[in-house]
């Protein structure tokens, strides 16, 4: 796949759930909570089949966080240069609602990912936290 995940020995974590677009764990201890790795296809139709498969994994009783490359944005003011409407758009953000999870607070640049191009430069932030109300 092409999510790689290392951890200490002495913590114990627990593999719930995994395809190719993500991981989800349980990290034990005296404070256990769930983490999720995410690594969203380029393309809609296989992210589509990423939110099919998270369905209500993520609505847990503990404290969970998802993060890593969506591969989407959520709304316009994610995009540099953002025209017309993405319908992938509107299935994020009817997959972050349905999860019951809430955008992490941003620290550094706003736009995580961008095309480096000197003509008609493109940003979006296609990286993010989110985390549920555990």
């Amino acid at each position: 796949g092409k999510i790689w995940i290392l951890w200490k020995c002495s913590i114990v974590v627990t593999i719930i759930r995994h395809s190719e677009q993500f991981v989800l764990l349980k990290v034990g201890g005296s404070t256990p909570f769930y983490i999720c790795f995410v690594y969203g296809a380029n393309k809609m139709g296989e992210r589509k089949r990423m939110y099919d498969q998270m369905v209500g994994s993520l609505v847990l009783d503990l404290p969970v966080a998802v993060l890593e490359d969506f591969n989407v944005i959520s709304s316009p003011n994610e995009a540099s240069n953002f025209v017309g409407i993405l319908e992938g758009m509107n299935d994020f953000n009817a997959w972050i609602t349905g999860n019951e999870l809430d955008d992490h607070i941003v620290a550094g640049p706003f736009f995580t990912w961008h095309t480096n191009q000197v003509d008609g430069p493109i940003a979006k932030r296609l990286d993010r936290c989110f985390v549920n109300s555990h």
